[in-house]
C-alpha cells in the first residue's frame, strides 16, 4: 500500500511547481524571464531565445549533461530563489538562481555549492539562437577598451569547423534581434578578468542553433571547489529597443569591468545596477580619482617649485 502513496510534501511541491507564476520582466518589445531550473528566456515579439549555464569537468573538459547543462539539473524549489542539485560523473553540487530586475536590465545571480570536491575546467553562459532565423546576421563582441569585432552567423555550415570567432576576451556581446532591437549581455564574478567570447555553429554537431558563449576564467586551467565551498557569478542581460538604449547597454558592460578592475566586488556592482545607482557611483568614483590625480599633480608641482627655488638660492649664494 505504501508503494502507491504520495507524501503530502511531494504533492504540495507538484502542485506548487505546476501553478507557480513565472515573473516576466518587460522592456519595450523585449522580455526576460526565468523558466524551470533558472534557464533564461529572452522574448521578442512572437519569438523566444533561451540562455543557460554550461559547465565542464576537469580534467579534459569532461561533458556530462547532468552537471554540464543547466536544463538537465534537478530543480527542488521554485520561488524567489530557484534551487536544486546536480550530480554527475565529475561531481555533486547544489545550485541556486535568483533574478535581480532593474529598470533597464536583469541580473541573474548563480551560486554553485560543492557537496564533494569538484574541479571545473570552466563555466559559461550561452545564448542559443535558431540558425534558421539568424543565418547571415551578426553579433558584436565588445572589448574592454571599447573597440568591437563583428562575427557573422555563417549561412552554410562547414564540417568540422564549429567556431565562428572571435575567440578572445571582452566585456560582452551585443546581439541584435532586429533593426535597433536586441540584447547586450555578459558574465562576471569578482575576478577582474573579462570573459572569453566565442560563437559556435551547433549544426556541426547535429544541432539547430548558434551558441553565443561567454566563458569564465580565460587562461586558467580549472576552478577547484572543496566540499562545502561555493562560487557565485552573475549573468547580465540588457535589452535595448533603440540606439540610445544600445549605447547605455554598451557603456554598462564597460563599466562593469572597469569597476571590477578597481577592486569593487561583483555583489556591490549587482546592488548598484539593481538599484539604478551604477552611473551615479561611477561619477563619484571618477570624481574622487580626479581629485587624487589633481592632488598628486599639485604636490608634484610644489616639490618641483621648491626644488627650483632651492637651486636658484644655492646658485645665488655661490655667485656671491
Amino acid at each position: 500500500m505504501r508503494r502507491g502513496c504520495i507524501s503530502l510534501s511531494t504533492l504540495l511541491f507538484v502542485i506548487f511547481a505546476a501553478t507557480a507564476v513565472i515573473p516576466e520582466y518587460h522592456y519595450g518589445e523585449l522580455s526576460v524571464s526565468l523558466a524551470d531550473k533558472g534557464v533564461v528566456v529572452v522574448g521578442y515579439l512572437a519569438f523566444s531565445f533561451q540562455g543557460q549555464i554550461l559547465t565542464w569537468g576537469y580534467p579534459g573538459w569532461q561533458w556530462d549533461p547532468y552537471c554540464s547543462m543547466q536544463s538537465e539539473w534537478v530543480m527542488e524549489i521554485r520561488n524567489d530563489v530557484i534551487s536544486g542539485h546536480a550530480n554527475c560523473s565529475y561531481g555533486f553540487f547544489l545550485w541556486s538562481i535568483k533574478a535581480w530586475p532593474a529598470s533597464d536590465c536583469v541580473i541573474v545571480e548563480a551560486t554553485l555549492e560543492a557537496q564533494t570536491d569538484i574541479m571545473f575546467d570552466d563555466i559559461a553562459w550561452v545564448l542559443y539562437l535558431p540558425a534558421e532565423q539568424f543565418a547571415g546576421y551578426s553579433a558584436t563582441a565588445l572589448r574592454t577598451d571599447g573597440t568591437t569585432q563583428t562575427v557573422t552567423f555563417r549561412v552554410e555550415q562547414v564540417p568540422g569547423q564549429a567556431g565562428l570567432g572571435p575567440g578572445a576576451t571582452g566585456a560582452g556581446w551585443v546581439v541584435p534581434f532586429g533593426e535597433g532591437v536586441g540584447v547586450a549581455t555578459t558574465i562576471f564574478t569578482d575576478a577582474p578578468t573579462a570573459p572569453y567570447l566565442d560563437i559556435t555553429d551547433d549544426r556541426v554537431w547535429g544541432g539547430t542553433t548558434y551558441s553565443v558563449r561567454q566563458i569564465l576564467f580565460p587562461g586558467m586551467d580549472n576552478l577547484m571547489l572543496k566540499a562545502g565551498s561555493s562560487f557565485t557569478f552573475y549573468v547580465y542581460i540588457h535589452p535595448y529597443n533603440n540606439l540610445r538604449e544600445l549605447e547605455v547597454a554598451r557603456q554598462r558592460l564597460l563599466n562593469i569591468f572597469f569597476l571590477l578592475g578597481q577592486g569593487v566586488k561583483a555583489s556591490e556592482i549587482r546592488d548598484y545596477i539593481a538599484s539604478g545607482r551604477l552611473e551615479e557611483f561611477m561619477s563619484q568614483l571618477q570624481a574622487e580619482q580626479f581629485k587624487l590625480r589633481f592632488t598628486y599633480v599639485a604636490a608634484a608641482a610644489l616639490v618641483v617649485s621648491v626644488a627650483v627655488a632651492a637651486t636658484l638660492r644655492l646658485r645665488k649664494k655661490i655667485r656671491t
